[in-house]
C-alpha cells in the first residue's frame, strides 16, 4: 500500500494514520466518496498516511502499519 499524501510504499511496521477521506479532512463525506478516495491512492476502505506527511499535527491516531492487517 502507498501512502496517500506522498506516495511512498508502506513497509510493515511503518508508523501511520488510517481512516476515511472524511475522517482525514475532518468534513462529513458521502461513503461513496470516501470509497473511491480510496481506491484512488491505494487503499481498499480507508487512506493511509506515512507519519512524515502527518508531522505538522491534525489530530490524527498514529498507528503501525502492517500489510496483512484484516480490514475493520
Amino acid at each position: 500500500m502507498m501512502c496517500a499524501g506522498c506516495s511512498r510504499e508502506m513497509n510493515d511496521g511503518d508508523l501511520c494514520i488510517k481512516g476515511t477521506a472524511g475522517d482525514i479532512l475532518g468534513i462529513k463525506t458521502d461513503p461513496a466518496v470516501d470509497g473511491l478516495m480510496a481506491e484512488l491512492f491505494g487503499g481498499h476502505a480507508e487512506l493511509v498516511l506515512c507519519i512524515d506527511c502527518t508531522e505538522r499535527g491534525g489530530g490524527f491516531e498514529v498507528e503501525v502499519y502492517h500489510e496483512n492487517q484484516p480490514a475493520e
